[in-house]
């Protein structure tokens, strides 16, 4: 069945086929055979999409030239003055969230709708539609928040950030990561467009522009949140607004990750 369905992804051009053999066959340690399959599908249509990866390379692109220049800069920033050195790791902090809230919006809410008119033999293969959910949430997640991770610890590290700070913020992320995701790929089912091919006009579609606003309404309300947490655990504030701070976090996070991945599951298991 695999094999077919990419002999009709490629219209029928044999050629392809020994070329993109080493990827379907490549040995991916622990997954099961039909996520191994899915996983090689995504990942080679990415690459088939030049809009999509492209503007991919042109993100990274951006991203080492931003760690770089925090690289030499280090020793502005040991001159300064705390409440400007902490100012500094915040907006580092929100960079990074805006960083995620962009990729996500782009890549991670056209993952349905780049599907297209082929749905149906998804929904021919011998597994559910919402194991194709899952494993894209999965794979987005994976790819995401290592990236938003590594530029997280690497900025941290050349601004001269304290430990438990640079931990803080990495868990900061990770529910930001969670959050931004599954509402990118909920709202992207709920509001698929498989008549339209261009990953760009997905994203600037009515459902796109909802993500947007909603992805930077958390980042904004987390960035919030970690200022006040970093503010009140230097000046030995009270442990207990601290955990109702982080318990508002988890409690936004888990509105943002549950309600978005529900509406897309019921979305793409009503898909005809």
């Amino acid at each position: 069945y695999f094999q077919t369905y990419q002999v009709m992804e490629g219209q029928g051009q044999k050629t392809k086929r020994k070329a993109l053999s080493k990827v379907f066959t490549f040995s991916w340690p622990g997954v099961r055979i039909p996520n191994k399959a899915l996983v090689s599908k995504d990942i080679v249509q990415f690459l088939r999409t030049p809009q999509q990866w492209v503007q991919f390379l042109l993100m990274g692109f951006f991203i080492a030239v931003y760690l770089i220049n925090l690289s030499r800069g280090s020793i502005h920033f040991d001159e300064m003055a705390p409440f400007w050195r902490t100012s500094i790791y915040i907006f580092n902090f929100g960079f990074t969230g805006f960083i995620l809230a962009a990729l996500t919006a782009r890549f991670v809410y056209p993952m349905i709708s780049m599907e297209g008119r082929s749905l149906w033999m998804l929904q021919m293969a011998p597994f559910s539609m919402q194991r194709v959910f899952v494993e894209k949430f999965w794979f987005a997640f994976f790819v995401l928040f290592s990236l938003t991770e590594v530029v997280a610890l690497a900025s941290n590290f050349f601004l001269g950030q304290r430990m438990e700070i640079s931990v803080l913020a990495s868990g900061f992320l990770f529910l930001t990561s969670l959050a931004l995701i599954s509402m990118s790929l909920g709202l992207g089912a709920v509001y698929a467009q498989f008549d339209e091919s261009n990953p760009m006009k997905i994203s600037s579609g009515y459902g796109g522009i909802i993500t947007v606003v909603l992805s930077l309404i958390y980042v904004a309300l987390s960035v919030t949140s970690l200022v006040l947490v970093i503010n009140l655990y230097q000046g030995n504030g009270s442990q207990l607004f601290i955990g109702l701070i982080v318990g508002f976090v988890v409690v936004l996070t888990v509105l943002y990750t549950w309600l978005p991945l529900k509406w897309g599951m019921r979305a793409i298991r009503a898909y005809e």
